[in-house]
Formats: structure tokens, C-alpha cells, sequence
């Protein structure tokens, strides 16, 4: 590759959309990687591991209409409201979740994590086809992807060192999305 080429994609990649929407990607896949932990141990503790596949399918569907709803949204709004819908409806559903606690909430919540997952990813990866130079979409989406897997991991960290209480977790939860939604916003 030329060394044109790389400075143009990487000037392109840095770019405040490309970058802002990847910070609020990164919170996101974050705050997936935090609760899938946070579920597995507490649900455990208190429910029993069944509770936690129980979770795990509603995850698993929030995804799914996720996904099946995020080309459809996409044709109406712009890919920057998509970001902001699932930044909003992580730290809506974390709050709800955080506020009322239980079983029952930990399920929605999984649901609506994966959900603003998918949403999220959808948005994010069609600002980088828009932004991103045509031949090297796929040097971006992996750099991307690592930064992404990273964060998750990371992210899981904390509820496997520390089982914390089903609403302290919901709570964090619904924090990474407000701080998310806060920098997407002012960015």
C-alpha cells in the first residue's frame, strides 16, 4: 500500500464521525461484555445457573430483533440517530433496571443491551462504509473489531473479580450509557 493511501485512511478512520461513533461502539460492546459477566455471577448466586441461560436467550433475541429492525430504522433515520437511539435506550434500560431490580429486570435488560448491541454495530459499521476509503473497509473493520473485542473483555474484568448486587450492576450499566450518550452527544 502506498504511504498516500495509509495517511488518507488513516486521516479518514480519525475523522469525527468514524471516531466518535467508535468511542460510543466501544461503550457499548463494553457494556455487553460487563453485564454478560455481571448476569452469569449474580444470577448464579441468587437465581441459580438456569436463571442465567434464561437471560442469556433474551440477549440472544434482543439481538435478534436488533438486527432485524436496525435495516429497517436505518432506511428512515440517519446512521448518527441509530447510535444515539441505542446509546439512549442502554442507559434508559439500565436505569429502569437499576431502579427496580430482580430477576425479571436483569432478563429485560439482557434484551436490551444485545438490542442496542446490534443497533449500534449496524449504525457503526455503515458510518465507516460511508466514511471510510472503498479499499480499505476491511483494514478498518478489523482494527475496529480488536479495539471492540477488547473493550468487552475488559470490560467483563470487574463482575468476575467482584459479584456485585443485580441493580449495582444494572446501575454501572445504565452509567456507561449515560456516559456514552454524553459524549456522543457533545462530541
Amino acid at each position: 500500500m502506498r504511504q498516500r493511501d495509509v495517511q488518507q485512511e488513516r486521516a479518514v478512520v480519525r475523522s469525527p464521525e468514524v471516531r466518535r461513533a467508535s468511542v460510543a461502539m466501544m461503550l457499548v460492546r463494553a457494556s455487553v461484555g460487563f453485564l454478560t459477566f455481571h448476569l452469569f455471577f449474580w444470577l448464579r448466586d441468587d437465581y441459580g445457573l438456569a436463571a442465567f441461560g434464561v437471560a442469556a436467550a433474551a440477549g440472544a433475541l434482543g439481538s435478534v430483533v436488533g438486527n432485524v429492525l436496525a435495516p429497517r430504522l436505518r432506511r428512515s433515520t440517519r446512521e448518527e440517530v441509530m447510535v444515539t437511539i441505542a446509546l439512549a435506550t442502554l442507559a434508559v434500560a439500565g436505569l429502569a433496571a437499576a431502579l427496580t431490580g430482580g430477576f425479571a429486570m436483569a432478563v429485560a435488560l439482557a434484551a436490551a443491551v444485545n438490542f442496542s448491541g446490534s443497533v449500534a454495530r449496524m449504525a457503526f459499521d455503515a458510518i465507516v462504509q460511508r466514511d471510510a476509503p472503498h479499499g480499505n473497509h476491511s483494514r478498518s473493520f478489523a482494527r475496529f473489531e480488536t479495539r471492540f473485542q477488547l473493550a468487552w473483555v475488559l470490560a467483563g474484568v470487574p463482575p468476575v473479580a467482584v459479584t456485585l448486587p443485580g441493580r449495582v450492576g444494572f446501575g454501572l450499566v445504565a452509567a456507561m450509557g449515560a456516559v456514552a450518550l454524553a459524549v456522543y452527544g457533545m462530541s
